[in-house]
């Protein structure tokens, strides 16, 4: 059953539309947690990643009260200039009382670096990502369409401290037919987009000492050539604990724009081969 609820629009939703997008988390060298939607880390090691994450979020939109809990798997093969991975994720969802439960969208991502330092963590890459449409978008699991995601990334460090960011557009491959998944703006609730958007993050990362680090970033979307696409924006802080092979972090999310969550937690646990 939909509860259609009015909302006022926040003066932060404006002022902050513009904000970035797909966190940019250059990881320490210990450990570097990344959902979906963060890109790589650059340690300067090589193998192949297996990973799990288990995220838990609420969400408040004009259509919509619930939760949502996730869980996911990835595996990456990590090369000195070249990265591929695939992750696919399971959702419950909780809208309005009723619940459902299925998988998400699986994401494949390559990306190669066309300029790197002799140092770990100074480079620059492009990224093809591609979203499949294997999650029930009238649940809210899935888009019910491709999306493919150019972008490109790069990041900095020196000594205990590091930067990155991410610029990059993202676009619906779907026909007339599907155009109603992004009708009321960004979606699924799981993880919303436009059907066509700019996207942009930076985040920034201290040690605090060889196998503890803080971070923190901001990523959001803005919709591009679409009327009826709305703008996005959340920040996190975090912290990741662990050594060359294992590693774990937690981050929280908050919304700074747009109705992407009222709050979000992600934990992931990493083994390195």
């Amino acid at each position: 059953m939909i509860r259609p609820r009015a909302r006022c629009h926040r003066t932060l939703r404006v002022a902050s539309s513009s904000a970035a997008v797909l966190v940019a988390v250059l990881g320490c060298r210990s450990s570097a947690a990344q959902s979906c939607h963060l890109p790589p880390s650059d340690t300067g090691t090589t193998g192949v990643i297996a990973s799990t994450r288990a995220e838990w979020a609420g969400f408040d939109t004009t259509r919509y009260q619930g939760h949502y809990e996730g869980t996911g798997v990835s595996a990456a093969l990590d090369m000195p200039r070249f990265r591929a991975s695939a992750f696919l994720p399971a959702y419950r969802i909780v809208r309005n009382g009723i619940s459902a439960s299925g998988l998400g969208d699986v994401l494949l991502q390559g990306s190669g670096a066309v300029l790197r330092g002799s140092e770990p963590g100074r480079t620059l890459n492009v990224e093809l990502a591609l979203s499949l449409p294997t999650g029930d978008a009238e649940k809210d699991l899935g888009m019910g369409h491709v999306m493919v995601l150019p972008n490109i990334w790069g990041g900095w460090r020196e000594g205990a401290f590091a930067l990155t960011g991410r610029a990059g557009y993202g676009r619906a491959l779907a026909g007339a037919s599907h155009e109603h998944h992004h009708a009321g703006g960004p979606g699924p609730i799981v993880d919303p987009m436009n059907s066509s958007e700019l996207q942009l993050a930076a985040a920034g990362t201290v040690e605090l000492e060889r196998r503890l680090a803080l971070r923190a970033g901001v990523y959001g979307a803005v919709p591009l050539g679409i009327g009826n696409g709305a703008g996005r924006a959340a920040g996190f802080v975090g912290a990741g604990l662990g050594g060359p092979r294992i590693a774990t972090e937690a981050q929280f999310h908050w919304p700074l724009a747009g109705d992407p969550f009222t709050k979000k937690l992600l934990l992931e646990l990493r083994f390195r081969f």
